[in-house]
């Protein structure tokens, strides 16, 4: 009985917590994600720094690990909560609910009264037509980023720099404000160059999960986007 008590406790707790992170207010950054609603329900744009997008992804990863997809609700939220929401259940050993628990907080990361609910999108919102494929990418590449990091450090300049490569059109509009490791080479075409591991590993990624990739690389030097339709 003290058992059950005990254990009654630590989930009243644990949902004590889950309200009191989403009550925070978040920053905004250089770096955007754009989040397709539940339902056609348009899209929402989080802006974040490139640490906090970093810190999300990993936390993310970790409660995928140990219990499986995060919650529709979880997925929609600005990075910062998304990752202190996912770091709380870990460290507690408890699953998010499936359900958003009663709050006044937006999806935008700020509480009052009146505060729109997921799905009534307070935050800037775009057409429905916007293509889910591109925030797949980004998402791989934002992923794959954090795990190469974790490997080694980037050497993207001077005499015996790892391999890089550059953005067609195309690509670099996707990635336009993903935070990525870069460096500027002055000169013309493509000034921008990408770790070729981070592509590479992201195109990899893309593949297993869907079958092909949309991102592709030529000659190892360009990658472009692909649009298997």
């Amino acid at each position: 009985m003290v058992s059950s008590d005990l254990e009654d406790s630590d989930v009243n707790k644990f949902y004590f917590c889950i309200t009191e992170i989403m009550r925070r207010q978040v920053s905004g950054g250089q770096f955007n994600e754009e989040i397709v609603l539940p339902d056609g329900g348009g899209t929402v744009t989080h802006s974040c720094c490139w640490a906090t997008g970093m810190m999300s992804s990993i936390e993310q990863r970790k409660y995928s690990d140990l219990f499986g997809l995060v919650p529709e609700w979880v997925r929609v939220l600005h990075p910062y909560h998304r990752g202190c929401l996912c770091k709380l259940a870990v460290e507690s050993n408890l699953k998010l609910p499936v359900s958003m628990p009663q709050t006044d907080v937006s999806l935008d990361g700020k509480s009052g009264v009146g505060a729109e609910k997921p799905g009534a999108a307070k935050a800037k919102t775009r057409s429905k037509k916007s293509n889910p494929l591109y925030q797949l990418i980004r998402d791989a590449v934002l992923k794959a980023a954090s795990e190469e990091a974790a490997l080694k450090p980037f050497n993207l300049s001077g005499r015996g720099h790892e391999p890089r490569v550059t953005l067609d059109r195309k690509m670099a509009s996707i990635l336009k404000d993903v935070d990525l490791p870069r460096v500027h080479i002055s000169g013309f075409g493509a000034n921008n160059h990408y770790p070729y591991r981070v592509l590479k590993r992201a195109a990899d990624t893309l593949s297993s999960e869907l079958g092909w990739s949309p991102i592709m690389m030529y000659q190892d030097r360009e990658v472009y986007f692909s649009d298997k339709s």
